[in-house]
């Protein structure tokens, strides 16, 4: 005779562990240290406000960036963006709406505030970058954003190809293009 039993909280409090061995205010707390990451879940989105959109699109060309990973012998690199502010609740919604993972960075100086740092990979960075592509009002942001939406589409479009010397190169080409748009200083081509 087999019977199924609820398995219990690892923090010790008694109650049901539900995610990850914890209980839902353990993994909570947990979460939001930043000592263990969220579930993956499906991202299903209802249509957006466009005012909200167009929010979001703005604080992304101030404070956010888009980046591809550089390739490694593991990975052939990752899209990815973040949006960086030191108040939470500005980048919560973010969070909210696109999922991916929010942490709190703390600084070795005391004199500088915790950081809430809100960060997206791969298909979900791409879902997020079309639904702000229309918002976009700086030529550079727009710029960047589409390669990122670019090299996320042709890495998904070819998931089943095997990883051949092309396919590699071709990842490699796309992380210089996205480092030389996002190098640092100012532009001097036009002087």
């Amino acid at each position: 005779m087999s019977t199924t039993s609820a398995k219990t909280c690892s923090c010790g409090c008694g109650g049901q562990a539900v995610k990850s061995g914890w209980c839902n205010a353990a993994y909570l707390r947990l979460y939001r240290r930043g000592t263990i990451k969220p579930f993956r879940q499906a991202l299903v989105l209802a249509p957006a406000d466009p005012l909200f959109l167009a929010w979001c699109a703005g604080l992304f060309e101030g404070e956010g960036s888009v980046g591809i990973r550089p390739p490694s012998a593991r990975n052939l690199g990752a899209l990815i963006v973040t949006v960086p502010n030191t108040q939470q609740d500005i980048v919560d919604p973010f969070h909210t709406r696109w999922g991916g993972s929010l942490y709190a960075v703390d600084s070795d100086n005391r004199n500088h505030n915790r950081i809430f740092r809100w960060n997206l990979r791969a298909s979900r960075a791409l879902t997020f970058l079309r639904e702000i592509h229309p918002y976009l009002r700086s030529e550079k942001y727009r710029t960047k954003v589409d390669l990122g939406i670019e090299y996320q589409e042709q890495k998904t479009a070819e998931q089943r190809v095997l990883r051949t010397p092309e396919y590699a190169a071709r990842q490699l080409r796309y992380f210089v293009r996205m480092a030389e748009l996002n190098k640092r200083g100012r532009d001097r081509s036009a002087d």
